[in-house]
């Protein structure tokens, strides 16, 4: 935008005048130490000393302090930009004595001074002052997604999982009917891990769209249609950008978060070797979606429909009308095979 390319102009024009800070420092400080010194000394010429005392003091406060910082808090890049080549000429004119002092403070602090940047905390506190609700120009949502984004470095896929006995699961022996079909239609979610056994013998996810195919009259069970989407492996110390990371190479919307990387590979073997079962002795904490993560980003619940109608309180007739949906497809299903039959 516009905006963009004239703030991008006023930072290339402040970028070379901040580049020595220490000499930056030291300028600002000699010029405004001389002002001070000078104003006084000048008006004492003019007027009796009380007097110039007296007008120095409002002079430098009103027009060294106050007036300045009042200005300069509403625009400070494109005020900075405007003013670099006084700065400039200052640097220039202070040169000899403001060269060697910054030279020495570079000796002595460094020339990179760290407590520039802010810590995180500080930062989130920093964004939470721009709330137009405090006075700033920034919404509320802008600002909960940014301290969101800053919290996904410090919280674990621990902190956020499904732990694993509220996750729902579906046996591969489980015969596709009706009755499973409305289940899993119901139970709100795209992607449904399948297990063989023992509920950690995890096969790979069921993505339900893939259903819209199936002929619930069939009577087929889930193992015939093997090929499963695998989930992600995480350890339960992942912080949630890394998990984020993980979840945009597009592998997986689901991930299984396990104690260490030793289950983790574990658990990665028996997924990639069909015929290679899970121990018993590992231990699946949990799940982790990609729609956990997002709502720990913006700092709210992402509600679809069946989270609305688990809500309130209309489950049974949710069912009632899968059911339905699932006997008309079958219907339809069974009315084509019909005219292929007949073709």
């Amino acid at each position: 935008s516009s905006e963009d390319a004239e703030a991008r102009r006023y930072a290339e024009m402040v970028k070379p005048v901040l580049a020595n800070h220490h000499l930056l420092l030291v300028t600002l400080l000699l010029t405004n130490a001389g002002a001070m010194e000078a104003l006084p000394i000048f008006l004492n010429y003019l007027v009796p000393e009380w007097i110039a005392i007296l007008l120095s003091v409002t002079f430098v406060l009103a027009f060294g302090e106050v007036i300045p910082q009042a200005i300069c808090t509403k625009n400070p890049l494109k005020i900075g930009a405007k003013c670099s080549y006084i700065i400039r000429a200052f640097m220039f004119v202070t040169y000899p004595v403001s060269f060697p002092i910054a030279k020495l403070l570079d000796c002595i602090l460094g020339e990179e001074n760290q407590w520039t940047y802010f810590r995180r905390h500080e930062l989130k506190n920093l964004i939470a002052l721009h709330n137009r609700n405090r006075g700033g120009n920034l919404l509320i949502d802008e600002v909960t997604i940014m301290q969101g984004a800053l919290d996904l470095k410090t919280k674990t896929a621990e902190d956020i999982m499904t732990h694993f006995p509220e996750v729902y699961m579906i046996s591969k022996h489980r015969i596709l009917d009706n009755d499973t079909m409305a289940e899993i239609l119901t139970s709100g979610h795209s992607r449904v891990p399948v297990f063989d056994g023992a509920r950690n013998n995890i096969l790979g996810l069921l993505l339900v769209k893939r259903l819209i195919v199936v002929d619930p009259e069939d009577n087929r069970p889930i193992e015939h249609f093997l090929g499963f989407h695998l989930p992600i492996i995480l350890i339960k110390t992942t912080n949630l950008l890394d998990a984020l990371n993980e979840f945009q190479r597009g592998r997986s919307h689901m991930a299984l978060i396990v104690h260490d990387k030793q289950d983790a590979k574990t658990l990665n073997e028996c997924l990639t070797i069909r015929q290679k079962r899970v121990p018993n002795t590992l231990e699946i904490l949990g799940i982790l979606t990609i729609e956990d993560v997002i709502e720990e980003l913006i700092k709210e619940d992402i509600d679809d429909e069946t989270d609305i109608a688990f809500a309130t309180k209309e489950f049974n007739q949710d069912m009632k009308g899968v059911r339905k949906a699932v006997a008309k497809f079958k219907g339809l299903l069974k009315k084509k095979k019909d005219k292929r039959r007949v073709s």
